[in-house]
């Protein structure tokens, strides 16, 4: 830090933390739960006058979903290959059926009934952020911290998870810190924001003050002029020339019971430009793993990319050589611990 960290969190009092990225507001946490030991002063966490014990706190980084996923010893793939994900196990497995029936009223509250049945490697990045949440919550904790909780997460998700935390804390009194990095996520129902800009610590304020400080919200949030990057012309080879970019018709994607995707039909020309919306869980990267040739299923169904028809004698290096494509669940299969 930039300077010496003063802060103080009374007990019940719930917290926004808000900064920028790279602003230090991980490291707060880090140093609030004694993960880091201090040069001088002290941090603690208390319960009346005793440090909290540990199955008392809860902490949820969303760095740690990797490790959550199961994905030792496995591959990005494998989870599009249903012969091979029957060693995963099920989430209300993972979780504890014993403690998944004495949640019931949480799992509710969360609309994941149908998630706690599905198993770990099936589920989409914003169900495995659920997930975490929906186990931290099963603890009853006294004091739950949470590091950017909405994201990932579509709009109804994101006013279920907070209509929940608001819930718990006033019926189950368990006090919630959460770490955000927009203003937008900021919930309405948490008296305190302690913004962190810097790495410096500024003094705790009401949320109606920091809302009204348009002066420091800058600060932390600078409106940078638009940025118009060029992109240098690129050789394409043996698909320099193409009028469809992707061509579906009629797909369909099927595992055992359940049906994913049925009858879809698109077309992205050429130098089109698209969002694909959906619900967490719907199938969107379903979608993309048919295009990025990452899922089986793509040479079972009438595919073009590039002009070119899937299973004209390709391989999946040919589709990948051609497409940029970053993923959480990219993220979840490469733990290489390496420099940009």
């Amino acid at each position: 830090f930039a300077e010496p960290v003063n802060m103080f969190l009374a007990e019940g009092e719930n917290l926004t933390i808000i900064g920028p990225n790279g602003a230090g507001k991980s490291l707060l946490i880090d140093l609030m739960m004694g993960k880091i030991r201090c040069k001088s002063g002290s941090a603690r966490i208390e319960d009346n006058g005793q440090e909290l014990r540990f199955f008392d706190l809860k902490y949820i980084s969303f760095r740690d979903i990797y490790r959550m996923a199961g994905t030792e010893g496995g591959y990005y793939q494998q989870k599009w290959n249903a012969t091979e994900n029957e060693e995963s196990p099920f989430v209300a497995d993972l979780l504890g059926r014993n403690k998944i029936e004495k949640a019931r009223d949480i799992i509710t509250d969360l609309h994941m009934e149908e998630v706690v049945e599905k198993r770990l490697i099936n589920l989409s990045s914003g169900e495995l952020r659920k997930m975490q949440i929906l186990r931290a919550l099963m603890a009853y904790p006294k004091l739950l911290i949470i590091d950017n909780p909405f994201i990932g997460l579509d709009a109804e998700s994101r006013l279920t998870v907070s209509t929940l935390l608001r819930k718990i804390s006033e019926t189950d009194k368990t006090q919630i810190i959460l770490v955000i990095t927009n203003t937008k996520d900021m919930p309405d129902w948490i008296p305190s924001v302690l913004p962190v800009v810097d790495m410096k610590i500024m003094p705790t304020m009401t949320r109606e003050a920091f809302t009204a400080d348009n002066s420091l919200r800058d600060r932390l949030f600078p409106q940078n002029d638009e940025v118009v990057i060029v992109l240098p012309e690129q050789e394409m080879s043996d698909c320099s020339d193409y009028a469809n970019a992707v061509l579906f018709n009629r797909v369909n994607v099927r595992y055992y019971t359940k049906q994913i995707l049925r009858e879809v039909s698109w077309n992205v020309q050429r130098n089109e430009k698209w969002a694909l919306l959906g619900k967490n869980g719907c199938g969107k990267s379903t979608l993309l793993s048919l295009i990025c040739g990452d899922n089986p299923q793509g040479y079972a169904n009438d595919i073009t990319l590039f002009d070119r028809k899937r299973g004209t004698g390709e391989s999946i290096w040919d589709i990948k050589s051609h497409i940029g494509y970053l993923s959480p669940d990219m993220h979840t299969y490469y733990r290489e611990n390496i420099t940009c």
